[in-house]
């Protein structure tokens, strides 16, 4: 059975090729994000789906739990947002205090360059990181076109033995077992989900 070992693998497999691991596609992912563009705004629809079924149902909007009192949320859920909102306002309260210092918000020890927040040295990474963030997306989307354009499969790169297809055998089916595996992972979800909407009509 698929389990969630196999789930974390094949994730970070996809990661590491620098493709959608929900999708298993070519498409390149965000910046910042583990998704591609697409199955991004897939998956906040069925999140903004799922938290609307909650909130029609009086469970916490979060989690699906019980809601404390008088709040949309569980206890749980609000420790934990409390704790990520403190941590959240150490960390601008740290950048404002290297700021009014004159220090580089990234590194935090040298000073930071003339009109800028950071370093000139932490300036050049960033606008490194920035520079490579923009070539590979382009880079993915001329490689998938040139691929096209000389009949080849736009996953492996090698020769497409289905005429007028974009992917090979091999490629489409391992597309189709990242599918099932995504399709098994959701039904999953699913049972779990109508676990603990029995388990909270029960209370």
């Amino acid at each position: 059975m698929y389990n969630a070992e196999q789930h974390r693998q094949n994730r970070q497999y996809y990661l590491s090729q620098g493709r959608c691991p929900r999708c298993g596609g070519s498409n390149p992912v965000q910046k910042g994000r583990a998704l591609c563009v697409e199955c991004q705004q897939k998956h906040d629809d069925e999140q903004t789906k799922r938290r609307n079924l909650w909130k029609s149902e009086g469970r916490c909007i979060r989690c699906g739990g019980e809601r404390a009192e008088g709040r949309a949320q569980c206890q749980k859920c609000l420790d934990d947002r409390k704790a990520k909102n403190i941590n959240a306002a150490a960390c601008a309260k740290r950048r404002q205090k290297k700021i009014l210092e004159g220090r580089c918000i990234r590194c935090g020890t040298r000073f930071a360059a003339l009109g800028h927040v950071m370093c000139e040295k932490c300036l050049e990474a960033h606008r490194e990181d920035s520079r490579k963030s923009n070539q590979n997306g382009a880079k993915a989307k001329a490689r998938r076109e040139a691929r096209i354009a000389a009949g080849l499969c736009i996953d492996c790169g090698k020769p497409t033995d289905r005429e007028g297809k974009a992917r090979c055998s091999a490629c489409l089916a391992a597309r189709r077992d990242s599918t099932r595996k995504y399709q098994i992972l959701k039904r999953m979800d699913r049972e779990a989900e109508e676990a603990r909407r029995r388990s909270y009509a029960a209370k």
